[in-house]
């Protein structure tokens, strides 16, 4: 429930405040490459043969990952997800700014 009011809130960077109990627990390559293999699972359990994903590498430096570090972990994830579930996929990073 409380994520879907910051999105009525009105404001982008109320809005992110939901994103930081997710990201919270995305602060590892292993959990990154984890979240990015299942979504591509549940992809192709839901009939999705073409998928676009769309993240923001800052928000999983936390723990002292590097930008590269993160991209590069989604993408294994991905990668395996493509080759075990047949579902392509296209990365779309976001680059944030104040």
């Amino acid at each position: 429930m409380w994520f879907h009011r910051g999105a009525q809130r009105g404001s982008l960077p109320l809005y992110l405040e939901g994103f930081a109990h997710t990201a919270a627990v995305l602060q590892t390559e292993v959990a990154l490459e984890r979240v990015a293999y299942e979504m591509m699972e549940d992809m192709h359990k839901d009939g999705v043969v073409y998928v676009e994903t769309r993240f923001a590498p800052v928000f999983h430096t936390d723990r002292g990952l590097h930008w590269d570090e993160v991209v590069n972990a989604v993408l294994r994830g991905l990668e395996r997800g493509k080759k075990d579930f047949g579902v392509e996929f296209g990365l779309i990073i976001c680059a944030m700014r104040t």
